[in-house]
């Protein structure tokens, strides 16, 4: 049996990357190969996220109290991650800290194909430019493929740009999660570039339905997860929805385990992948500025607002992770930024007929894209 090997981001303790590997993974296991993911430990990512809070946070007495205070919160946190991780993924027997290693131990030998992505594995902002996720370890180009890997940004050195480049011609097959990324690499290289979906819009809503952990909570409610503290625009959009419809909000996200119960508002501590799933499932408006939460409103045909990572600076490149998703599904009057008014009662409901027909095509050809990684040299 063909044996596939996917490099991606399968440690992080992040919502998105956690749901992403596990849907890839269990797309090629339920098309009847063999698949684990390359226990792969790149430094750089939380380091990335270290250095970022660390920016905000320039005294280091306040750093340390704020890692203090998190202390029970991070054990909590991270236990579901790794509850998700041992029931949920199928990992390689051996972990690899670095490219040496990777290189010393002959990992592509283990594998027929080896697929980087989806995420933004080619993100070197966030890779710490650790080159190993375009398969520069390894010299059999014919097992190189990437599925869905996204740049994160689009704007690089010109000597990057280059390097990024000549390693992507070698793969024998390329596909990536934005428009943006396919276009700026298609100005750059003959190579055949692909748009393919997020692995987790490659099952449709009644599969993640029955994954989804069903919240404990009764009654409606507007869910709001975002990434770092809720923005005052968008609050001002979760209260607005709530005097509305006259319900709580909820709010999610890496930044709510020091707050408690305010009023209508209640903030989660933690919140394990298939809970995260069944938030957004269950609430009567999500409001988020993940990527993966447009994704699964999207795809679980929820009342949405997808906002900016940074109202400041509503053009950041890395909303054109959000914004081109939004625009395959004709759901860009879904992007709500410092100049959106707030959306009139009748506007509120989304009509999800045209959206769900282009989804659906966009499903199948992803779909065909990765059977034709899965069969490429089946037979030699």
């Amino acid at each position: 049996m063909k044996k596939i090997g996917i490099l991606t981001f399968q440690r992080a303790h992040n919502l998105g990357a956690m749901l992403q590997a596990f849907a890839l993974q269990q797309q090629i296991l339920d098309s009847g190969y063999e698949c684990e993911l390359i226990d792969y430990r790149n430094i750089g990512t939380p380091e990335y996220y270290a250095r970022l809070y660390k920016k905000k946070n320039p005294n280091i007495i306040k750093y340390f109290l704020y890692r203090l205070l998190r202390t029970s919160f991070y054990h909590k946190y991270h236990k579901k991650f790794r509850n998700f991780q041992k029931d949920n993924l199928k990992y390689s027997n051996y972990y690899f800290e670095d490219k040496n290693v990777l290189i010393k131990n002959k990992v592509d030998e283990n594998y027929d194909t080896i697929i980087v992505g989806s995420d933004q594995v080619w993100n070197l902002d966030l890779t710490d430019n650790d080159f190993s996720y375009f398969l520069d370890f390894f010299n059999d180009n014919s097992k190189k493929v990437s599925y869905a890997a996204s740049l994160g940004k689009i704007t690089y050195e010109e000597d990057i740009l280059k390097e990024i480049v000549s390693l992507i011609n070698n793969f024998s097959m390329v596909s990536v999660r934005e428009t943006e990324g396919a276009a700026l690499l298609k100005t750059l290289t003959d190579k055949e570039i692909k748009t393919v979906l997020d692995p987790t819009l490659l099952y449709p809503k009644t599969y993640w339905l029955k994954k989804a952990a069903v919240p404990k909570i009764k009654e409606e409610f507007i869910f709001c997860y975002v990434i770092g503290t809720v923005p005052q625009k968008a609050m001002e959009l979760c209260r607005y929805l709530s005097d509305v419809f006259g319900i709580k909000i909820i709010i999610g996200g890496n930044n709510s385990f020091r707050r408690k119960k305010e009023g209508n508002i209640k903030y989660l501590n933690s919140l394990s992948p298939f809970e995260f799933v069944g938030y957004i499932a269950n609430a009567k408006v999500v409001i988020t500025s993940s990527f993966h939460g447009t994704a699964f409103a999207i795809n679980l045909n929820k009342d949405f607002y997808s906002i900016p990572v940074n109202f400041n600076d509503p053009k950041l490149s890395r909303n054109s992770r959000i914004t081109s998703l939004l625009n395959l599904a004709g759901l860009q009057n879904r992007f709500f930024n410092n100049e959106t008014s707030l959306p009139k009662i009748e506007e509120i409901s989304i009509d999800y007929e045209d959206a769900n027909k282009k989804m659906e095509f966009e499903r199948k050809q992803s779909i065909d894209f990765l059977n034709n990684v899965l069969n490429f040299r089946k037979h030699e």
